[in-house]
C-alpha cells in the first residue's frame, strides 16, 4: 500500500529535505521516503520506521540516457509521476524555506523590540547587531539572551556603544557559572573585593570615583579565574592611584603585566 501524500511530505519536513544517505537536497535530488526495517521483513509504515531518501539511494542509480522508441506507455506515465512529484517536492521545500526565514525573522525581532524596550526606546540594533543576535541565539537559550539585554541596560555604568559587548559577556559569564560553579564563585567574592580596594584608592588619592575600564574589568576576573586572588593584586592598585595618570585601568594593566607570577613570559 503506497504512503499517504501527507505522511511522506511529514517525513521529508521531519528531514529538513535532506537525503539521509548522500545529504543531497531539492532540486538536485527528487526525494523518497524510505524504510528502515522492510516491508519484506515485516517494517511498518509508521513514522519511526521512515526516513527521507532520494532517488538514487533508495533504488539505485537510473540510466542517464534513454532510447526514446523503446519507452512504453507505461515508462511514460511513470516518468510524469516522477516530475509532478518533483514539481511538488520543489513547491514544498520553496515554502519550508520561506517559513523558516519567516520564523527566524520573527524572532530577531522578539529581540529587536527587548533592545528597544530596553533601552526607552533610544537605541535599536543595527542590521549587524542582529546578525550577531543570530548568532547568540544558535548559542544559547532565547530567555537568557532576553534577560541579559535588560541586565545591560540596567547597568548605567555602561556607555550605550558598549552595551551589546556588555551583553555578550553576562552571557559567557551566566555560562561559565553553569559549567563550573565554584570558579564563578572564587571569581565573584575576588571581583567584590577588587572594586571595593579600586573605590577605596581612588577616592582616598581625590582623583576619584574613577571607572573601571571594561577590558581590565575583564583581564581581572581572567587572573581570579586562574585562582589568584584580590590580595595578590592589592598592591598594584594601591600603586595605581600614588601618582596622577590619563588612564588608571591602563596603569594598572601594565603593572600586572610586569608581574612574571601572574603572565608567564618567554
Amino acid at each position: 500500500m503506497a504512503l499517504s501524500k501527507r505522511l511522506r511530505f511529514k517525513i521529508f519536513e521531519k528531514y529538513n529535505f535532506t537525503c539521509q544517505y548522500c545529504g543531497r537536497k531539492p532540486p538536485e535530488v527528487v526525494l523518497e521516503v524510505d524504510h528502515v526495517v522492510s516491508r519484506k521483513d515485516g517494517g511498518l509504515d509508521e513514522e519511526m520506521n521512515l526516513i527521507c531518501s532520494c532517488f538514487d539511494c533508495n533504488r539505485g542509480k537510473r540510466e542517464t540516457s534513454l532510447d526514446i522508441q523503446k519507452i512504453k506507455n507505461q515508462n511514460f506515465k511513470k516518468e510524469l509521476e516522477y516530475l509532478e512529484e518533483r514539481q511538488q517536492q520543489l513547491e514544498a521545500y520553496y515554502n519550508f524555506i520561506k517559513r523558516k526565514e519567516e520564523l527566524e525573522n520573527e524572532e530577531l525581532s522578539v529581540f529587536q523590540r527587548a533592545w528597544e524596550d530596553s533601552s526607552q526606546g533610544e537605541n535599536s540594533l543595527t542590521d549587524h547587531g542582529l546578525n550577531e543576535i543570530r548568532k547568540l541565539k544558535e548559542a544559547y537559550p532565547t530567555e537568557l539572551v532576553l534577560e541579559a539585554i535588560k541586565l545591560a541596560w540596567k547597568n548605567e555604568k555602561v556607555a550605550n556603544n558598549e552595551k551589546f559587548r556588555y551583553m555578550c559577556g553576562i552571557l559567557k559569564n551566566k555560562q561559565r557559572i553553569s559549567e563550573d560553579p565554584e570558579t564563578e564563585e572564587h571569581v565573584r567574592i575576588e571581583m567584590k573585593k577588587f572594586f571595593e580596594g579600586w573605590n577605596h584608592y581612588s577616592n582616598r588619592s581625590g582623583f576619584g570615583p574613577v571607572t573601571v575600564d571594561y577590558n581590565l574589568k575583564n583581564e581581572i576576573a581572567e587572573i581570579f579565574k586562574f585562582g589568584w586572588s584580590y590580595t595578590d593584586i592589592a598592591d598594584y592598585v594601591k600603586e595605581t592611584f600614588d601618582f596622577h595618570h590619563y588612564d588608571y585601568s591602563y596603569q594598572l594593566t601594565k603593572l600586572l603585566k610586569q608581574d612574571k607570577r601572574i603572565y608567564k613570559h618567554d
